[in-house]
């Protein structure tokens, strides 16, 4: 229950709007604000010696520890009901009890837009329930002056001290509640914005991807029905399955580019703490075996017991694709071809850097090489996924990459992770 109470001090999430939670840290927030005023009260009373009595303070405390502990229980509802009831409950008394030029009155306009805010459109009914409860009140109390408190009448000087405490505690409660607010609109309008932008990069993303996956699926189809064509006019040759066998790796590879993009883009971040080594033997180890080309040396440079806490699978999405493409790209006029793979931690931070000697992109391409389906290379036979996937994984798990590449020379990835996110 404390935890609770403790978390709904807090602003929960931003882009929720003025919502259920909202509302209840709102109302705490209020009630420590009156909590606080009303010692504020008890103060300038003994001050000027009004002669109030010192259950109305007391009152006021137990009502805000009252509505407090219920909505730290969660039962916002019922707590907004019962403070609003006790709350307007003690300013009839205040305001039947004395004479309105002292400004205790102002307190129940106070009321009546607090009730408002607090239940919201939604609960509309009870905010306007409230608001004409407030009014009736404030009419009685003028013209009845019916309550539990005797009726007092202050000096001069009494009044005028009341008065200014009254009217400078209105308009700071009002201020803070305005302010109040506009900042949880200010959030809501920034969430919504960011919302608009990530669902513009999803429609022109989605577009793309449609037009390209369209292409990218039928051309080796196309490329098998033909090779079946002409198997069927020779029979005895072999080199049309071996043909077939590549168009459908290179499927299979797309196929599976899309399924990671598909898994990063809806599945939840799961933080867990492995050793990095481990991870990235197993993905140099699998890699080998697929080496098609000529031979190249790999070099990991990572300490056996380095630990990182972070989303394996999206990870590993990340280190393979980097390393997968530092050997395809691999030069093959250079026999000492290598792909070195460091690791370290640097502060907060872990620092993981790719390095190879292979072919290199050109200065020209590299600012669109982390772009959805783009080639940097004529004799690319992928997809066009693996370094966009990259991107957006790596901004998953609040990582970021940075390239640097010279034609014929090789290319050096950077990846820099934070140890908390």
């Amino acid at each position: 229950m404390l935890k609770k109470w403790l978390q709904i001090l807090k602003f929960p999430d931003e882009e929720r709007g003025l919502s259920i939670e909202r509302r209840a840290v709102l109302s705490n927030r209020l009630i420590l604000l009156i909590l606080a005023l009303s010692f504020v009260y008890y103060l300038i009373d003994r001050l000027i010696n009004s002669q109030v009595t010192h259950l109305i303070f007391i009152a006021v405390s137990l009502i805000c520890v009252i509505a407090l502990v219920i909505n730290g229980l969660g039962y916002y509802k019922q707590a907004k009901i019962i403070g609003l009831l006790m709350f307007n409950f003690v300013l009839y008394n205040l305001s039947a009890s004395q004479p309105f030029n002292t400004g205790v009155h102002l307190h129940q306009v106070t009321a009546a837009f607090v009730a408002m805010i607090l239940f919201g459109y939604e609960e509309r009914n009870w905010g306007i329930a409230f608001t004409l409860l407030t009014i009736a009140a404030l009419v009685t109390a003028f013209f009845t002056q019916t309550s539990l408190i005797p009726y007092r009448t202050f000096t001069d000087y009494q009044t005028s001290v009341l008065f200014m405490a009254n009217l400078t505690v209105f308009a700071a409660i009002n201020i803070y509640i305005t302010y109040m607010i506009l900042r949880l609109n200010y959030k809501v309008e920034r969430a919504l914005m960011i919302r608009n932008q990530e669902l513009e990069k999803t429609n022109v993303e989605l577009d793309r991807f449609v037009y390209s996956a369209s292409h990218d699926l039928r051309a080796p189809l196309n490329s098998i029905s033909g090779l079946l064509n002409l198997q069927r006019l020779d029979p005895s040759s072999t080199a049309y399955v071996d043909m077939i066998q590549s168009r459908v790796t290179i499927m299979d590879k797309f196929i599976r580019d899309i399924i990671d993009y598909s898994r990063n883009s809806r599945t939840a971040i799961v933080k867990e703490t492995f050793r990095l080594r481990e991870v990235i033997d197993e993905i140099v180890d699998v890699l080998k075996v697929s080496q098609l080309k000529h031979s190249v040396a790999f070099q990991v440079e990572v300490d056996a017991q380095l630990e990182i806490t972070s989303d394996l699978p999206r990870l590993r999405v990340v280190l393979n694709n980097l390393i997968s493409n530092a050997m395809k790209y691999s030069d093959g006029n250079k026999a000492d071809s290598f792909i070195r793979i460091r690791a370290w931690q640097e502060l907060n931070q872990t620092m993981m850097v790719v390095e190879d000697n292979g072919i290199g992109i050109d200065a020209a391409l590299q600012p669109k090489i982390f772009e959805m389906f783009f080639r940097a290379t004529t004799v690319s036979s992928g997809s066009g996924l693996g370094l966009y996937i990259v991107k957006e994984s790596l901004e998953k798990i609040k990582g970021t990459i940075t390239l640097h590449s010279e034609m014929g020379k090789g290319t050096t990835f950077r990846v820099v992770l934070p140890n908390e996110f």
